[in-house]
């Protein structure tokens, strides 16, 4: 997953005031070096599931 913050906006207001958090399905950079992609052909169906819960409560 990739965690986005406002922490490097110029205006000390709007800094920490959210974040955003991406589920990705392979590593950075995968088209590029091909690690971990899941290619589909025309037709082709892939499920991606996640979670995002507390530390303890699975």
């Amino acid at each position: 997953m990739q965690v986005y913050t406002g922490d490097t906006l110029s205006e000390p207001g709007r800094r920490r005031r959210g974040v955003a958090i991406e589920p990705m399905s392979c590593p950075a950079d995968a088209f590029r070096s091909g690690t971990a992609l899941t290619v589909l052909q025309p037709g082709d169906r892939h499920v991606f599931r996640w979670v995002l819960a507390p530390w303890g409560s699975w």
